[in-house]
């Protein structure tokens, strides 16, 4: 999926297990969607944190934000029991929002490349944690950050290259702040 096109109105499972619709879920001009790449994804926990951190300057700049993941709706609410965060999460158990945004598996030989490996050991120097991978997550599977209007067209574009590779909150206030100046101003 690239910029322009229409994502389609996916159905996600919440972590309560009821289904609901992409669009039932648009709630303003700009939605960030967050494909992780599994709930015990150290880049993925540790952007998580930073989009919390800045959740209201997203929220000031017009930019709702959901997390997409693809465990099982238990796997989710054990996530956000030891991650409480300001935005919704769901979970597409089949991967269909996954493979129809073009959000590939990459090998595992992808994870002993030198700077993936030593972005992993950074991580851990700071203090994040080895989580448990439960057996229905999928290490291969690279996320993705998107940016989509009310109409689901996309409007930004951040497919990860690696399994560390993920875009910075500076970078979406930026983006929206110089594509979006309407809805900048219009949040204030």
């Amino acid at each position: 999926m690239t910029t322009g096109n229409t994502v389609p109105d996916f159905s996600f499972q919440r972590p309560d297990g009821s289904t609901v619709a992409l669009s039932e879920l648009l709630h303003a001009d700009c939605t960030y969607l967050l494909f992780m790449r599994h709930f015990a994804c150290m880049p993925c926990v540790v952007q998580v944190k930073e989009i919390s951190r800045n959740y209201e300057r997203l929220q000031e700049a017009g930019i709702h934000v959901l997390g997409v993941g693809h465990a099982p709706p238990p796997v989710v609410t054990q996530f956000l029991e030891r991650n409480p965060i300001p935005f919704p999460v769901v979970t597409d158990v089949s991967r269909e929002s996954y493979k129809a945004m073009g959000l590939p598996r990459v090998p595992l030989r992808h994870f002993l490349r030198p700077r993936i490996l030593l972005d992993f050991f950074r991580l851990l120097f700071k203090g994040e944690k080895i989580l448990r991978l439960t057996h229905t997550e999928d290490i291969q599977q690279l996320g993705g950050d998107y940016l989509i209007g009310r109409d689901r067209k996309i409007l930004y574009v951040y497919p990860s290259r690696d399994a560390t590779d993920r875009v910075s909150v500076e970078t979406l206030l930026r983006w929206q702040a110089e594509h979006l100046p309407i809805a900048t101003a219009a949040a204030r």
